[in-house]
């Protein structure tokens, strides 16, 4: 039974490999042990080198040139369009000539009243002249009586509120005697207007009593003679219009 036991030992067991052995073994194969570590040490530098990959900031990503040149014309068209200086507004002014020409101005008022603009650096435009003109028609004016006020006064412009300003004051003033008296060459003033109108043969002797009628309501309204005057006048031309289509 021992015999049997010591076999099959002998039958599992491995004989141990003496130490000449094992350096044979080591110096006939390829050393596998150090093909394992230099593939370590590889593996192990790409690893270092994967993560060196990712510390390293990327490259800023590099328009074409194309696309540069682009940009830079671009850039250089908006500054071209910033520093162009905008040529200044033209602003057209009005002489002599044109005030008598165009807005039949009595020479003498338009010179004068053209005077006054210069000596107040304010050369006269087209836009002035339509405000003033404006203003005027308010209170019954006809332009070159509002120009003459503007040179009377010494004002380069002109507003209706402030002749109504000034007239109001004036009425303030007055005595009932005084504008009574006012009143009477007011109607004087009137009267002779309407005759010299019919010895011209502007409206018929039978018109007289009518226009006089518009004239003195208007000056009671505002006891204005110009205005008076021009209301009268407008009611004359009304008229005489109407008088001249029905003759067409």
């Amino acid at each position: 039974t021992t015999k049997e036991q010591n076999s099959s030992t002998e039958e599992f067991c491995v004989p141990p490999t003496s130490q000449s052995e094992v350096v044979a073994n080591a110096q006939n194969s390829p050393s596998e042990n150090s093909h394992s570590s230099q593939n370590e040490e590889k593996t192990a530098d790409e690893k270092i080198e994967h993560i060196e990959n990712e510390m390293i900031e990327p490259e800023k990503t590099r328009l074409p040139e194309k696309t540069i040149d682009q940009n830079q014309d671009m850039l250089g068209s908006k500054q071209n369009a910033l520093s162009v200086v905008k040529p200044k507004k033209v602003i057209s002014t009005i002489n002599a000539e044109t005030l008598i020409s165009q807005f039949h101005i009595d020479p003498q008022t338009a010179h004068d009243f053209l005077a006054v603009r210069k000596a107040k650096k304010a050369p006269l435009t087209y836009r002035a002249i339509q405000g003033i003109q404006r203003e005027a028609e308010k209170i019954n004016l006809t332009l070159e009586q509002a120009l003459q006020i503007c040179t009377e006064r010494n004002w380069q412009g002109f507003q209706a509120h402030w002749l109504l300003k000034e007239r109001n004051e004036v009425l303030q003033s007055m005595t009932p005697e005084q504008k009574e008296k006012e009143t009477q060459k007011a109607y004087a003033y009137l009267g002779k207007v309407l005759d010299d109108l019919i010895a011209k043969g502007k409206i018929a002797e039978a018109d007289y009593s009518k226009f006089a009628r518009i004239a003195t309501e208007k000056y009671k309204e505002c006891y204005s003679v110009d205005e008076a005057y021009q209301t009268m006048m407008n009611a004359i031309n009304e008229q005489t219009q109407q008088q001249t289509a029905i003759g067409a």
